[in-house]
């Protein structure tokens, strides 16, 4: 059984930025994978995404990034499902300015009944937000995912 737990946290520029910079990473898989679909005629793995990804310089965890390229792949699995039923059906192509931020657990610590962000250059944005956009409290002992957005 899962158990899932909403923190509500106040926004800030830090959180923003995250959720642009997520966007950002999942409209460039976007528009990656249609044009090379349009230009050569093949659909890109999501292996060759993620490691075209890996030296973009996002400034988001690592394991951020591949979630991005996981949930485009996700909706392009989905629609090659409804393709078989419906030869209308569209890839999915929505380029969103802001998307949701995800870790996956083995990028997530849990250290005195905290959840720990990893978030590159946190370490200079810490003392302004006084942890709040790194440490979300909970009380679950082994996460599987976690989300902002």
């Amino acid at each position: 059984m899962y158990t899932t737990t909403r923190i509500k946290h106040h926004r800030t520029n830090f959180l923003d930025s995250l959720a642009h910079e997520s966007g950002r990473c999942y409209s460039k898989v976007v528009s990656l994978v249609r044009k090379t679909h349009a230009k050569k005629g093949f659909w890109l793995s999501k292996n060759d995404v993620q490691k075209y990804l890996r030296l973009r310089g996002y400034c988001l965890h690592s394991q951020s990034v591949q979630a991005c390229a996981d949930s485009y792949f996700d909706a392009l699995d989905a629609y090659f499902q409804v393709r078989k039923v419906n030869p209308d059906a569209k890839p999915p192509k929505r380029t969103p300015k802001h998307f949701k931020v995800r870790w996956k657990s083995t990028a997530i610590r849990h250290k005195d009944g905290k959840l720990i962000h990893p978030i590159p250059g946190a370490q200079q944005a810490q003392h302004a937000f006084d942890n709040a956009p790194t440490i979300c409290y909970t009380n679950l002992e082994n996460p599987e995912t976690s989300k902002i957005g």
